[in-house]
């Protein structure tokens, strides 16, 4: 796998922590695999924290990725209360945050961004942030 992955599972929300090198399939996999995580738990909010994954993506494969999202999203009964927030770099995440705007235009609660505070305040989470500061040093 050119990505790897660590789940964590807290009370709020669920920490999906990506590294590697981007793939677009295993991008899928990776959100197949968080939103069955979050309906096992019955957690609404999810962070993926994808600063360690390098690579560049096409406007055509943000547009499939952020439909692929939206149709899981739209598949749970309780999609109107699942709040995705994805953090990454530039390039990997888009200056125009074109994958954020198709997502949101298709029913998802979503948010793209560079800003690790930004999202988490935007999620409404603060636990996570002790755990992932260890995780810098």
């Amino acid at each position: 796998m050119s990505i790897t992955t660590q789940v964590n599972v807290e009370p709020t929300h669920i920490l999906i922590t990506c590294a590697g090198s981007y793939n677009q399939t295993e991008a899928e996999q990776i959100f197949c695999m968080a939103f069955e995580t979050a309906a096992r738990q019955k957690v609404q909010r999810l962070l993926f924290d994808c600063r360690k994954v390098t690579g560049e993506l096409s406007t055509m494969d943000r547009f499939d990725l952020a439909e692929y999202v939206s149709m899981l999203v739209l598949e749970r009964t309780d999609a109107e209360s699942v709040r995705i927030a994805i953090v990454g770099d530039e390039p990997l995440v888009d200056p125009s945050r074109f994958g954020e705007t198709v997502a949101v235009n298709r029913g998802v609660t979503g948010k793209v961004t560079t800003d690790l505070n930004e999202a988490m305040e935007w999620l409404g989470i603060h636990s996570a942030h002790k755990a992932m500061e260890r995780d810098e040093e």
